[in-house]
Formats: C-alpha cells, structure tokens, sequence
C-alpha cells in the first residue's frame, strides 16, 4: 500500500544509518539488524553484507556509513568497525569499540573520526588507526555526534553532557546543561563561534569562547 513500486529501501520500519552517493547513482542503508545494503538505481539491483553476523542482532546493526575520499567506506557497528569495498561489498576489519554511532571527517580533512563509548577514534585514508581515551562516563550514552569546527577540537554528545575534545593534548572537558531531564540529539556547526545543539527542548547555542549554553528557538 505505501509502497507501490516494491522499492527494497522502503520496506523496512527501521534504518540506522543512510548514504546517497549521488555521482555512482547509489544509495547505501542499514535497517536495524540487518548489515549493509547497496541499491543500485539504474539497474534497480540491491545488495547486502551482514558481516558474517547473524541477522535481526544489534551487533549486525550498522550505526554510521561514511564514504572516504580516497574510496571505499567506513562503517560502525556496535562492536566493530568495517572498511567496506563499494563495487563487491567485500570487507576488512578494522578495529573493535564500543558502540559506534557517527563517523565524521576533520576540518583538515586529513582525517576521521567515530564517536564510541569508548571515546574518539581516529582514522587517516591508509585506515591508520589512533584512539583517544575520551571517555567522560560509561554510564553516559553517546547519542550522536561530533563535529570538528576547528583543526584541534572536536565536539561530541553524551546525554545531558557536551564533551570538548583537544586532538593534540587528547585532553577533554566536560559541559552540563543548566536544564534538567533534557536529551540532547544532535550537533551542527553555527555562526559566530557558536555550536547548534538539538536537544528534546529546543535549540541551543555553545559558545566555543565563554563555555556557556543558552536556550533559543533561533536558527
């Protein structure tokens, strides 16, 4: 009924993570418990790659799908990190962590980093990996994140905190939220050296200077 074409991508009620790689004509998903799926739209061909991991388990969830520049993709599980061939979908381990949730390059561009429970890990093209040991609370879920606004910091999410993170002194702080039983969801990049921060309250800005947050439904 709502899905008149039998388009594969549409049958299902949950997708962790989605890429459209638009110059190959692809779109990469991941429904929850179900690995990776290629789906070709010229030749209306779709693929998967479950990691040889058992279906409908969250290990066989992939989180997060980044395309690196150099080809090929990245892509975190909730154990796991996986390189990925984007032509036959082989793969090849990389590391394994404790819930990946979202990958995302540097402002240098150099390298890439996946937010985990763990803290951050840090990978280059050449699938060199360093980890940092950021790891505020365990008892913290890292939700989303991270942005890289600068060469040297980093910010991600853990619930109801802002972590800061130094790249080069792998020192971090930490920032509440003056508000109580408030969850924060997402995290962009704003204007005038603030930080957007999507929360289930509204919009609020941090600013990267005076290290306070402020409530407003400006965008």
């Amino acid at each position: 009924k709502n899905n008149p074409d039998n388009l594969p991508y549409l049958n299902y009620r949950s997708i962790r993570s989605l890429l459209l790689d638009e110059n190959n004509q692809t779109l990469w998903y991941a429904p929850w418990g179900e690995g990776l799926f290629k789906y070709d739209f010229p030749g209306k061909t779709n693929q998967q790659q479950l990691f040889n991991i058992s279906k409908k388990k969250e290990e066989s969830a992939i989180n997060c799908i980044l395309k690196k520049k150099s080809g090929g993709l990245i892509c975190g599980s909730f154990k796991s990190v996986y390189e990925v061939d984007e032509k036959n979908l082989s793969y090849n381990f990389l590391i394994k962590i404790h819930c990946g949730v979202n990958i995302f390059y540097d402002s240098s561009g150099k390298f890439y980093w996946l937010s985990t429970l763990d803290g951050l890990v840090q990978f280059s093209d050449k699938s060199i990996i360093t980890k940092l040991p950021v790891n505020p609370d365990k008892n913290k879920i890292l939700y989303s994140g991270g942005i890289c606004t600068e060469t040297n910091n980093i910010y991600a999410i853990y619930s109801g905190v802002l972590v800061e993170t130094n790249t080069a002194s792998q020192k971090y702080s930490l920032y509440d939220f003056p508000e109580k039983n408030i969850l924060l969801t997402c995290i962009c990049d704003g204007k005038k050296g603030n930080i957007l921060i999507g929360t289930t309250k509204g919009i609020w800005l941090f600013n990267k200077q005076s290290k306070k947050s402020e409530n407003t439904k400006r965008i």
